[in-house]
């Protein structure tokens, strides 16, 4: 079994370069002014917290053919996407995707949507983490591995979710 390193408070090094490449990209690609990962100042918040417990609007799931006309024709149908604004997606091959959304609930709360409908799917929870006021979920199914980040938007009245998924294609720090 693949294990992780590092202690409750550590994101991967592997995982941070997939995220710097990200935002890099999203910047040159011309994107619009983000606040960065480390000048945020929402205090660390419990991630995940079960739906019932959590505040904020309930999310839904984004129907299949909205996920693939604005991430890829060939993104998988089992992988759930939160209902929002999609701020981009792509295709980075045949066996992976990128998408950034904007979804009108606060973090905790979509974190928990995350983590139940990947759950639903069998998809095991590697690791959970709060880091810069982020809620990063990192998941596994069989080869299958994703990266999901959420922190709250500059505005602070919607959630921001930045998600990676490799089917084939290692997307987590192994050791």
């Amino acid at each position: 079994m693949t294990r992780f390193s590092g202690g409750p408070n550590h994101i991967p090094a592997r995982s941070l370069v997939v995220v710097a490449m990200l935002a890099l990209t999203l910047s040159v690609a011309g994107c619009g002014a983000r606040q960065s990962e480390t000048s945020a100042t929402t205090p660390a918040t419990p991630a995940a917290a079960p739906a019932s417990e959590s505040a904020g609007a309930p999310v839904s799931r984004m129907g299949i053919e909205d996920a693939r006309s604005a991430i890829g024709t060939s993104f998988p149908a089992e992988v759930p996407v939160a209902a929002g604004r999609v701020v981009q997606g792509k295709a980075q091959g045949p066996d992976a995707w990128d998408y950034e959304l904007e979804v009108a609930s606060t973090p905790e709360a979509v974190a928990a949507w995350y983590l139940s409908e990947y759950q639903r799917r069998s998809w095991e929870l590697v690791d959970q983490q709060v880091a810069d006021g982020a809620i990063v979920l990192q998941l596994r199914k069989g080869g299958a591995e994703s990266q999901i980040i959420v922190k709250k938007s500059q505005t602070g009245d919607t959630a921001n979710v930045r998600a990676l998924l490799g089917l084939a294609t290692p997307v987590l720090e192994t050791q």
